[in-house]
């Protein structure tokens, strides 16, 4: 990652705030979602090592499965568009390519905790391609962040209830941890309801091979 965009990464970190935190809800208007298949059980030791570091932190967290962790591509997109066109138009632009993506570093907002997977393709291009082709608007991710459009990222941290300063100490000592490379083989499509993935809200209705 580039150090001006790791800067601004760890700002992120260094300006989270108690007062600032917002409780988790999980719930989200019905639509449909594209995300990176993760798929990597072999992640499990690496995910616990990090995750235990915050669970340390009593109950205030809520610290997603590793089998719920997931890379968004393109989220809330209306129903009305159907699945089909979603299927179609992820087909003709996607096929064929390569996603190869470094999963490292944690950032935060003020609704959570995410790993930063940083793409060795043009990501931002892609999902304006996407877009264009579902003749949609779609999310504004510079809305988080200004280099956001650029990346992806994991979410595997939202608040239950205002953390204590534990957490904010163990956020900035573990801001550096890594994965290594994930190849995303394939995108799932799913008709969504929970920001967690929860499987009693949430549908896979096609993964796509590339």
């Amino acid at each position: 990652m580039k150090i001006t965009d790791k800067e601004l990464v760890d700002d992120q970190i260094r300006h989270l705030n108690r007062e600032g935190i917002m409780i988790w809800n999980d719930n989200l208007e019905e639509g449909f979602t594209v995300n990176f298949v993760l798929n990597r059980p072999d992640w499990k030791k690496d995910y616990e090592k990090l995750t235990h570091e915050f669970r340390e932190n009593g109950d205030a967290l809520y610290v997603y499965p590793l089998e719920r962790l997931h890379m968004t591509l393109l989220g809330r997109i209306d129903k009305e568009l159907g699945k089909e066109k979603i299927s179609e138009v992820v087909k003709k632009i996607m096929a064929g390519k390569k996603f190869i993506f470094d999963i490292g570093y944690l950032a935060c907002n003020n609704s959570g905790v995410s790993i930063i997977a940083e793409p060795r393709f043009d990501l931002a291009g892609l999902r304006t391609e996407l877009r264009k082709g579902l003749g949609i608007k779609g999310d504004d991710y510079t809305k988080y962040l200004s280099i956001y459009e650029s990346l992806a990222w994991m979410n595997f941290i939202r608040f239950k209830d205002k953390p204590g300063d534990k957490f904010f100490e163990t956020l900035w000592q573990m801001r550096n941890y890594q994965f290594g490379e994930h190849e995303a083989k394939s995108i799932g499509i799913f008709l969504n309801s929970s920001r967690t993935m929860d499987p009693h809200k949430s549908r896979l209705l096609e993964e796509v091979i590339f």
